[in-house]
């Protein structure tokens, strides 16, 4: 049976993950992301505009809204010729397995055959 629907069988399956190897750190980032949502609510004061937390959180916002259209920009562009790439060594790798084919067919009907 390919497929087991046990809950411990596919707890068993989680080790040697890439999900068992990140928990770690993921978990990590959003305990620390938690802790510092938690403090920036307690020191920061939303109604004084002189507040030096506030203004480098909007100094940060400013910057992340101008780097967010060039990042996706990177990140698609180099993800499609990534593909591309890939596309082109699937494509020649296919063709070289069609030629050794071709080869194997014309050694096949070539060959000399047994009296039996």
């Amino acid at each position: 049976m390919l497929s087991h629907p046990q809950k411990f069988w596919l707890w068993r399956q989680f080790h040697g993950t890439i999900f068992q190897h990140g928990l770690r750190t993921a978990l990590g980032y959003m305990i620390f992301t938690a802790i510092v949502t938690q403090v920036l609510g307690m020191i920061d004061d939303p109604d004084d505009p002189s507040d030096a937390v506030s203004n480098s959180l909007l100094a940060f916002n400013q910057v992340w809204k101008i780097m967010l259209p060039l990042t996706t920009f990177i990140m698609t562009f180099f993800l499609n010729q990534a593909y591309s790439m890939w596309r082109q060594v699937y494509n020649l790798s296919r063709s070289v397995q069609g030629r050794t084919n071709d080869f194997g067919f014309l050694a096949a009907t070539s060959a000399v055959r047994d009296a039996e």
